[in-house]
């Protein structure tokens, strides 16, 4: 479902048009004057494409195997990068497969995101983040010693930030340098940038004494934990993206 989010009234209800397996992701897509002009979900293996105004269907993306698992826009809205079992593919909005990259030997691709102006996407896997360029086809690993469990990208495109259980790193996107080693939470399930980068967030699931969830925030240009909040809703982890924000 597609809301206002200046009245609350809602839009559009996307159906899909066929009995296909339930929408497992789906992201907003930013393209010129208007503030959502596209919409993208996946299904078993396929990303569909809507137009936000109109609700109408506008492509399909049928990844060539497997289940679809991560769907990431580029900021300039020119590409689509989907992944799942060990591959991501990058492709056109017109429907037209650019590029597979091997991400994995064995097992799910944990997380992809476009850097660098849609120049670079980097993918996670394992312990490995790998940032893939697309004009030269290069590839660069990026180890670290735990599991990585995601990786998003900021509205600039100029950091990358991965997350494993109990650390959130920002790289530089151009370089691949560690840029800060967040620390001071457990049980990291998703993380969450304000548009500059410079405020992030990490959500997390606790289960004892009883479920519930902790947001911890960081000012990312100190390294300073600016706040931790406890919800005892007992809701699984979920970060929205954040307002744009200062810290005094």
């Amino acid at each position: 479902i597609i809301w206002d989010a200046r009245s609350g009234g809602r839009l559009h209800r996307l159906r899909q048009p066929d009995r296909e397996a339930p929408h497992r992701v789906a992201r907003v897509l930013p393209l010129g004057d208007m503030v959502v002009t596209g919409v993208a979900c996946c299904t078993e293996s396929t990303a569909i494409l809507w137009n936000a105004s109109s609700g109408e269907e506008l492509q399909r993306l049928r990844q060539p195997r497997g289940q679809t698992r991560h769907l990431e826009l580029a900021p300039s809205g020119g590409r689509v990068v989907t992944a799942g079992m060990r591959k991501a593919w990058i492709w056109r909005l017109d429907g037209v497969l650019e590029r597979e990259l091997a991400v994995a030997d064995a097992g799910w691709v944990s997380g992809v995101a476009f850097l660098a102006g849609a120049k670079i996407v980097a993918s996670a896997s394992g312990s490995q983040i790998a940032l893939w360029n697309l004009r030269t086809g290069a590839r660069e690993a990026l180890g670290i010693k735990e599991e990585v469990l995601g990786v998003i990208s900021t509205n600039s495109g100029e950091s990358l930030i991965a997350f494993s259980s109990r650390r959130v790193l920002i790289f530089d996107a151009d370089s691949g340098r560690l840029v800060k080693d967040l620390q001071g939470a457990r049980d990291i399930r998703r993380v969450a940038a304000s548009p500059s980068g410079d405020i992030v967030a990490a959500c997390s699931d606790r289960f004892w004494p009883r479920r519930h969830r902790v947001t911890t925030v960081w000012d990312v240009v100190t390294g300073r934990r600016l706040d931790s909040v406890r919800d005892e809703a007992g809701i699984p982890a979920s970060c929205a993206n954040l307002s744009p924000c200062s810290v005094a």
